[in-house]
């Protein structure tokens, strides 16, 4: 499964486009990591993280809007562009009629025509409006609104923004986390926190543990997947 529709991709891919790779990286990972426990259930999605990463990190090199203002903002631009974004589905949905008809005649070339372009009306061309659109109409009004904001709110965005990456991770903890995850959890905490050791060192000393955790599972699963056959076999030749 391709990973360049995450946002910590997109917002290097955004940043590098505009010139300041360095922010567009930055606020991908922000968005990554707000993003990371927003799971699409069939064809619904809570929200778009590609549009809202593709403008946030806009609104933050063009405008000069500072990183823990754009984010909050970025989550909220993700759903409500969901609502727009959508309306991509209905637009695929106009070739479905000529596709049909294309294949009754049994005229390949022409079916192979359609599924492009209307792929690439649906899911590039729409999108992309959606998203200069809101860069160009919104970014001056929203620059002028968060420069006219009285600090306190400011701060308060600002300490709301610092959370959404954090309530990321805890949204996807809920769906993973168990007693022998707890183990790792808290160990990592403890040594990161107490010991001030390198994230770099962090992040190399938990995929080592992942890996063996992994290899160590999966030989346990061999074993007892063996152990049963066995058992079956011998079962069989016994009632036999």
């Amino acid at each position: 499964m391709s990973l360049t529709n995450r946002p910590i991709f997109i917002g290097f891919v955004t940043g590098l486009l505009l010139g300041d790779m360095e922010t567009g990286i930055l606020v991908g990972a922000q968005l990554e990591l707000a993003f990371l426990g927003i799971v699409a259930i069939g064809a619904t999605t809570a929200a778009d993280a590609e549009i809202a990463t593709i403008m946030t990190v806009a609104f933050s090199i063009v405008n000069g809007l500072p990183m823990e203002t754009v984010i909050p903002l970025g989550i909220t631009v993700g759903y409500a562009a969901s609502l727009l974004s959508n309306i991509r589905l209905l637009i695929a949905e106009f070739f479905i009629p000529a596709s049909d008809r294309a294949l009754e005649k049994d005229e390949e070339k022409k079916f192979v025509m359609l599924c492009w372009v209307g792929s690439i009306i649906a899911f590039f061309v729409w999108p992309s409006v959606i998203c200069v659109a809101g860069v160009l109409v919104g970014g001056p009004v929203l620059e002028s609104f968060i420069n006219n904001l009285p600090p306190f709110i400011l701060n308060g965005i600002g300490a709301a923004g610092a959370m959404l990456p954090a309530l990321g991770i805890a949204m996807i903890l809920t769906l993973i986390f168990n007693k022998r995850i707890a183990i790792y959890f808290m160990a990592g905490f403890v040594i990161y926190k107490y010991l001030a050791v390198d994230m770099i060192f962090m992040l190399v000393i938990g995929l080592l543990l992942a890996l063996t955790d992994f290899f160590v599972t999966a030989e346990i699963n061999k074993k007892n997947n063996s152990a049963a056959t066995t058992i079956t076999s011998e079962e069989e030749d016994f009632l036999s």
